[in-house]
Order: structure tokens, then C-alpha cells, then sequence
């Protein structure tokens, strides 16, 4: 009730969505033309607002056995996508019209489920959705529906396709700017060209937080029926890492990637004949299983986790150009990335079993990673045929980097053939080319546009950057400027994803203390060394074309001249077992970063080195 002497405020009966949001004054009541002064001031569109109640009531007035829900944006016995008209604010009419028919999950042909009867309809389900009222309370207070304006909107999905669409092709362009695309999809979108943008001054509405808590929201009130759609949303939605990895959450790349990965199978995905029987959506769908491979290979790489996408249990082919619709750069990319991280994925089985893997193993991946980079595209290669550097181009830069790690990763594999100096040097030389085209990356000030798993790849780099500190002196001033580079970009890194933050505090240990965790030691035991020499008293005879893995001319990095066998910078390598710095038999995988955490000594503990790398964590 109003204080005595104190007049009520005329509220207006009629607002705009924009103006009710942003909690100021609307005048759409009083405008013929149908638009309010402020969606005209800012060139906005402009949607009348329908208040909670009047909302309910014409839930009630919508026929159950036909109608769209406005609150799921479905129908009971369609599967029919319909965002809130009153709420959703983007370039195309709120009113999807489409359907998507969801087909019947997989049922492999070895379960006593796939024995033929008789086809019975679906029946419904028996999880009951949330009362309509509580769902439009919930879209209410967490503005689910609402995206940004149009030229945000707009710029969000150009950013998304300019800079993630190559390393992550889930959803095509033609997706998100037909007349009426799914809500949830856009919202994803949007979440992935944010995560790309460079400021941080961002309206809160297109923020990827933001975004995160709206998509998160939707899938939980299950309120996309089409499972494709939701499929690429879980992609998408591994790309960001907010916590620490030692973090236990969903809230996490590794948690979605899985979620992906259970309703790829529910789709059959990981079975060719599923794109036989599915022609018209080939191209996206394979893409989309290819995809999950990678993420699930790279994060149980850098996890050290079991990976949950094994090459036994799949036979997809291999995407190739006529599963794109236009044979563009970015479909090189689709292309070459999961024949690349194959090679990778057979490493990761090596080091799970038991014996250690044998030299004709290890060769065999060595020639495919040969192969691999005989049979690039000139246009996906880092030099012309004159020996000239092709102009940058970031996409290509991470696509070798993948390459140079996997290259460091088979030399890590536990077992004797570690005492090889060509595969030691090997990996070496791969660090240091993959500083090289991190520097140039920094340079270019793209570090914004690198996704969370380059942390891990960064610590894969520096750890035979830091044995060669010391184990090639000749090399030292060129392993302390490699090492600076890896740092300043972990630090640019850091300011965008936590994970990168225990990667520098390992690094600076590691360059102060050494590795001395997990089986690494700086020291190989007398018994060591007698048994890996009586096994491999050749074992540089597998290894003798490892230098055919990096062909590039000597001015791409200083330390290629180590592979060179004319050059004095080959004539100084250390002794084969005394250059050794692990334990071979005990080494585990990936260096166990995070799982174990050693406490980082105080700042005015640390020796000058020490202190050079812990200026950059503060």
C-alpha cells in the first residue's frame, strides 16, 4: 500500500522483452508503429512482452494432444523444436516449424535384443517432465531463451566458424542462419564464438559463462526433443575447461565428451552401416563421430585416463572430401587431423600393455607418421617444394604441433628402445619445432583462439626442452629462450583457462628440481643399463630414417642439425646410456602432471632461474 500523500506510478500494461530485461522504462504501449523509443534509438527489434500469467493461461487454452508446448517447445506426440516466441530475441521468427524424427537407438547384432518381432510402437516415457508452471518459472528467472542482439548474434557465429569451425566441424553454417533454427543449437553457437572472442569488456548476455549456464539450463528441462541437436551441443560444449583437472566436476571437458560419446553409440555412429542407411546426412554425421575420436584420444592422452573410444570397437571409415560439402581448407583439416591422431591413439594402446612394445611396433608408427606427412596437401604444409616458409596460417601451426607431439609421445612409451639416440633426438628436435610454431602463434597474438588441451602439449614441449638444458651444452643459450617462449604462451593461456596454471607451476619445478616423480628419475641404474643393452644392442638400426619425419630445411629450427649426421651439432651428442635421464622400465605415461602436484617452493627459496619462470605465475 502507498504511504500516505505518496501517488502511484503508472505502470504500462504493455512493454517489450528488451526493455523488461533491462529493467528500464517501455513506451511500446504508446507507439502506433509497433516499435518503443528504445528499440528504435538502438536499431533493435522490437517483441511484446506477455506477462507470467497471461503466458499460463494461454498454456491452458493450447490443446494437449496437438499443440506445441511454449514451454518445452514441443509437442506430446511430435518432435517438434518451438523456442518461446515472447522471449527469444534473434534474426529469424521464434516459431520452428521443422521437425526432426529421432531414430530408433542401436542394438548391436550380437544382443538378444536385435532377434526380429514385431515392430512395436515406442512407447512414451515414464520420466515425467517438470509441471509447466515450474518449467516457465525456471526459463524465467534463467533467461534460457533470451539471445543476444542481432549483431552480436551475428558476429558470434562468423567467430565460430572463422576460428574453431576447422579443429571442431560439428555444426555447418547453413545450420544457424536457415529461417528457424533450434534454439539450443544457436545458444551453442554462441557459447563457441565467444569462447574465441578477444575482449573481455563482453555484454553479459553473449559471455560464454553465460551462454554455459543458458545451455545447461535447456538440457536439463530436456527442451530440444531432436537428440541430433543435443549431440552437437555436447560437442561444442567440450571445448571449455573452467576448472582445474584435478577438480572433480561435470562441469568439464572430460564429462561432455562422454555424454557425446554415449549418445553417438545410441545413434550407431561408430558403425559404417549407419551412414549407408542415413546418405543425406553423411557428411555431418561422420564429421561428428571423427570429432569425439580426437577430443576422447587427446584428453585420455593428457588425463592419463582410459580412453572410452577404442579403434577395435569402431569401423568408420575415414572422413574424406565428399563428406563435406565444399572441398575448402577447413575440410583438409576434417580430414588429416583423425589420420594424424590414429597414430597417437596407437601409442596410448602401447603403453598400456604389457611387455614393452617392440622396435617393429614402434616402427610401424614411425612409418605412418611418415606416411602421414609425405601425403599432406601442399596447401596444409609449412614449406613450398623451394624450401620457403608458406605465409602463417594458425590452423596449420596446430595441426603440426599435434604431429611434433606425437612424435615426442613414441619416444615416451615405456621401454628399451628409449635408449635410442635417433628416437631421443628425435624428440628433442620435435620440441623444439614445436616452440618454434608457438612463437610464431604468440606473435601473431592468436593464443586466444588455442583451446584448453594445449597446456598438456605445452608441458609435453618443455620437458625435453629442460633435459637438454644439460644434456646438450652446446645448446643451452637456444633451450632457455625455447623454454621463455612456452612459458609466455602458457601465461597468455592462463589468463583464459585454470588448467593452464598448474601446468606453469610444474615447469618451473621441473626446470629447478628436475622430474623426479612417477617413475622419472635423472639417474638409470647399473642394473637398468644391462639389461636395455643386451636387449637392444641395435636398436638405432630401427630408427635410422627417423630424420625422414622432419622434412624441413635447417632454418626452421636451430636444433634440427641434431638429425643431420654431417654437422658438429651431431658430432655432440652425449654417450647413448649416459644421456638417458628416466628410468626406463619405470616411466609411466605422460608424466602422471596431474596426479601429482609437487609443492612449488616459496619465491625467495628459488635461485635466479628459478625465479625467471615464477614471475610469470603472479
Amino acid at each position: 500500500m502507498p504511504k500516505a500523500g505518496q501517488t502511484l506510478k503508472d505502470r504500462a500494461r504493455v512493454v517489450c522483452i528488451r526493455c523488461h530485461d533491462r529493467k528500464v522504462r517501455c513506451d511500446l504501449q504508446d507507439q502506433t508503429a509497433g516499435r518503443c523509443r528504445n528499440c528504435q534509438r538502438d536499431n533493435e527489434e522490437c517483441r511484446k512482452r506477455l506477462g507470467t500469467r497471461k503466458r499460463l493461461r494461454n498454456l491452458t487454452d493450447i490443446p494437449t494432444s496437438t499443440g506445441p508446448s511454449l514451454v518445452t517447445g514441443r509437442a506430446p506426440h511430435s518432435h517438434r523444436s518451438q523456442p518461446i516466441p515472447e522471449t527469444i530475441n534473434f534474426l529469424s521468427p521464434a516459431v520452428t516449424t521443422t521437425s526432426s524424427q529421432n531414430p530408433p537407438g542401436f542394438i548391436g547384432e550380437l544382443s538378444l535384443l536385435s532377434c526380429p518381432s514385431d515392430p512395436d510402437p515406442f512407447p512414451s516415457s515414464r520420466v515425467e517432465s517438470l509441471p509447466n508452471d515450474v518449467i516457465e518459472e525456471i526459463i524465467e528467472i534463467t533467461k534460457a531463451t533470451l539471445t543476444p542482439s542481432k549483431s552480436m548474434s551475428q558476429a558470434l557465429i562468423d567467430i565460430y566458424f572463422r576460428e574453431l569451425y576447422w579443429i571442431v566441424p560439428v555444426v555447418s553454417r547453413e545450420e544457424v542462419i536457415r529461417q528457424e533454427p533450434p534454439l539450443l543449437l544457436l545458444q551453442s553457437v554462441y557459447f563457441a564464438g565467444g569462447l574465441m572472442r578477444r575482449t573481455r569488456n563482453r555484454p553479459p548476455i553473449s559471455s560464454p559463462e553465460d551462454c554455459y549456464k543458458k545451455i545447461k539450463t535447456l538440457l536439463f528441462l530436456d527442451y530440444e526433443p531432436d537428440k541430433m541437436v543435443v549431440l552437437k551441443t555436447l560437442c561444442l560444449l567440450s571445448c571449455w575447461s573452467p576448472n582445474i583437472p584435478q577438480e572433480i566436476t561435470l562441469d568439464c571437458p572430460w564429462h561432455w565428451t562422454g555424454m557425446g560419446i554415449r549418445l553417438a553409440l545410441q545413434f550407431g555412429f561408430h558403425r559404417e552401416s549407419t551412414y549407408i542407411h542415413r546418405i543425406s546426412e553423411n557428411s555431418g554425421t561422420r564429421k561428428l563421430w571423427w570429432y569425439l575420436f580426437c577430443n576422447d584420444t587427446l584428453q585420455a592422452a593428457c588425463y592419463g585416463r582410459p580412453a572410452m573410444i577404442r579403434q577395435q570397437d569402431f569401423d568408420v571409415c575415414l572422413p574424406t572430401l565428399e563428406d563435406n560439402n565444399i572441398a575448402t581448407t577447413a575440410a583438409q583439416f576434417s580430414i588429416q587431423l583423425p589420420r594424424l591422431l590414429l597414430n597417437l591413439s596407437n601409442i596410448q594402446s602401447l603403453n598400456i600393455k604389457t611387455p614393452h612394445a617392440t622396435a617393429d611396433r614402434l616402427e610401424s608408427i614411425s612409418s605412418s607418421l611418415q606416411l602421414w606427412i609425405d601425403e599432406l596437401p601442399d596447401d596444409l604444409k609449412l614449406f613450398a617444394q623451394n624450401a620457403t616458409r608458406r605465409p602463417y596460417d594458425r590452423p596449420t601451426s596446430e595441426l603440426f604441433i599435434f604431429y611434433f607431439i606425437c612424435i615426442i609421445l613414441l619416444y615416451l612409451i615405456p621401454g628399451p628402445h628409449r635408449q635410442s639416440l635417433r628416437l631421443c633426438s628425435a624428440s628433442v628436435v620435435a620440441s623444439s619445432c614445436i616452440t618454434r610454431l608457438y612463437e610464431e602463434i604468440l606473435y601473431h597474438e592468436d593464443v586466444n583462439f588455442l583451446l584448453p588441451i594445449h597446456g598438456w602439449m605445452i608441458l609435453v614441449a618443455a620437458v625435453p626442452q629442460i633435459y637438454s638444458v644439460t644434456k646438450f651444452p652446446n645448446q643451452k643459450e637456444t633451450c632457455e629462450e625455447e623454454l621463455g617462449i612456452l612459458i609466455s604462451v602458457l601465461s597468455e593461456l592462463h589468463n583464459k583457462y585454470p588448467s593452464a596454471g598448474p601446468v606453469l607451476k610444474k615447469i618451473a619445478t621441473f626446470r629447478q628440481k628436475g622430474i623426479t616423480f612417477s617413475g622419472l628419475d635423472n639417474t638409470t641404474t647399473n642394473e637398468c643399463i644391462g639389461s636395455t643393452a643386451q636387449n637392444l644392442a641395435h636398436s638405432d638400426e630401427f630408427f635410422n630414417n627417423i630424420d625422414a619425419l622432419f622434412p624441413f630445411p635447417d632454418c626452421f629450427s636451430p636444433k634440427l642439425k641434431l638429425l643431420r649426421p654431417d654437422t658438429s651439432e651431431a658430432s655432440d651428442i652425449p654417450g647413448q646410456l649416459g644421456f638417458m635421464p628416466f628410468n626406463v622400465d619405470e616411466m609411466s605415461w605422460t608424466f602422471d602432471w596431474l596426479a601429482s602436484t609437487i609443492s612449488c617452493p616459496d619465491s625467495h627459496n628459488w635461485d635466479a632461474e628459478g625465479k625467471l619462470y615464477y614471475d610469470h605465475l603472479v
